[in-house]
């Protein structure tokens, strides 16, 4: 039984770890694979292919107020949200993008194996206060 227990415990701490280490390009993935359906629906629509367009359009009005006269419109569709929405999310993905951009270039990637606490105290990062 304890053998089992310290392989749950190994699984989620290296679960952990890459959590830690790749939070970034899986926060960069989520907001990507969010925005995507949006540019989605519109040509789902120009093809014909109706039904999986409203499907994605039924499930991003949860998120959107979709009104046509404040959304960006592709091959005479609107997007699944406005154009609004539209800069809030390409925006924070674009960030995301400049953020693993800028930090690599100034070799800010933590070293590996490294916890936050360790990455935090390093004396080559300047610390706001």
């Amino acid at each position: 039984m304890e053998t089992g227990t310290k392989r749950v415990e190994a699984g989620v701490d290296g679960l952990a770890r890459f959590i830690a280490h790749h939070w970034l390009l899986l926060t960069n993935v989520a907001v990507l694979a969010f925005i995507l359906p949006t540019l989605l629906a519109p040509c789902l629509a120009s093809v014909g292919a109706y039904w999986p367009s409203r499907v994605i359009y039924f499930l991003y009005r949860l998120t959107c107020h979709q009104l046509p006269e404040r959304s960006f419109f592709l091959f005479s569709h609107k997007m699944a949200i406005c154009a609004r929405c539209t800069a809030f999310y390409t925006s924070f993905w674009g960030m995301g993008l400049l953020q693993r951009l800028e930090g690599h270039a100034m070799g800010m990637s933590p070293p590996p194996g490294a916890t936050p606490h360790q990455v935090a105290d390093r004396p080559d990062r300047a610390h706001v206060h």
